[in-house]
């Protein structure tokens, strides 16, 4: 009978400890935030196990240190966008739809030139954002000039970033706005892009910087029809590459700093396999927001929009 009181207390002791220890690694996770770093952690490893393929479908026409050298220097005129947009308005080389990751902001003698020819295409212009004055929390859209703000479909570029400073995700809609990538896509279904005042948080599978997307320089794309050929029925991108230029930003998940076009790349990458996404995708994904709902339930976290970041002003 002793023994049995015995072993009876022992493993109250043993339930107590257990306990104890239980409560203060939850302690840990909590006060310390442990938990958000441990499920970015895991996101991204299970990233890498799946791998960075770019899609075909996408094809970035580069503002390359090469076109700024042979077409005259940073800011490029606004002519040469409209040139490359005129001879793209022919059935032998017609993208299906053209994103412009440029800023239009300040009026120029070749706006309204510009506009013509971005109205022959299915098009998509970037927005710019400013913190207003008077509420600093507070984003405000900035449209392209006139008439190139009539002549598109507008999408926001901001960037998402987690607290470690790493670009996961994307927020669907900003201030009523679709994201860019979100009316890419919806522009080459032919539909109308959803508004909302507030997005849903979404992360994507980053392209690894290695392997990339197709590209074609600038120069190349303006004398050369064989380059041309190439765009046909493509989603094109138009965004500088130029070292000098471009912004760089860290994705874990391809262990280096990546452009900000190529962000936009990857988050539209992601838009067009959603409907095609592999069993193991899927099963990425479910753990990722498994991840990414337990950090929230243990330290309160839900991933914000960081300062916002623009294209290149023209």
């Amino acid at each position: 009978m002793n023994k049995h009181t015995e072993r009876k207390a022992r493993l109250r002791r043993e339930w107590w400890l257990t306990t104890a220890v239980a409560l203060v690694m939850l302690a840990l996770l909590v006060l310390g935030d442990l938990a958000r770093p441990m499920g970015n952690v895991l996101y991204d490893h299970l990233m890498r196990l799946q791998g960075f393929r770019a899609t075909q479908n996408i094809v970035i026409i580069a503002v390359d240190d090469r076109s700024l050298q042979e077409l005259g220097g940073w800011p490029l005129q606004r002519s040469q966008y409209t040139e490359l947009l005129k001879r793209l308005d022919d059935n032998c080389c017609r993208p299906k739809v053209i994103g412009l990751d440029l800023l239009f902001l300040d009026p120029s003698s070749d706006d309204l030139a510009l506009a013509e020819a971005i109205k022959q295409h299915k098009a998509v212009l970037p927005l710019a954002f400013k913190v207003q004055e008077d509420s600093p929390s507070s984003l405000q859209a900035i449209d392209p000039v006139a008439p190139l703000n009539e002549a598109a479909t507008l999408g926001h570029i901001n960037l998402s970033f987690d607290t470690d400073g790493v670009i996961r995700g994307i927020h669907t809609h900003e201030q009523g706005w679709s994201h860019f990538a979100l009316a890419l896509h919806a522009k080459g279904e032919n539909k109308n892009a959803t508004s909302a005042q507030s997005g849903h948080y979404r992360r994507f599978r980053m392209v690894d910087p290695r392997v990339g997307f197709p590209m074609i320089s600038l120069a190349d794309a303006l004398e050369n029809n064989i380059s041309r050929t190439l765009l046909k029925d493509k989603y094109v991108l138009i965004g500088v590459t130029a070292p000098s230029l471009g912004d760089r930003y860290h994705c874990r998940a391809t262990t280096s700093k990546v452009l900000r076009l190529a962000t936009l790349c990857a988050s539209f990458s992601a838009c067009l396999a959603n409907m095609g996404s592999t069993p193991l995708a899927m099963s990425l994904l479910r753990v990722s927001r498994f991840s990414r709902a337990s950090a929230r339930l243990t330290s309160g976290y839900c991933p914000k929009d960081a300062v916002f970041s623009l294209p290149r002003c023209l």
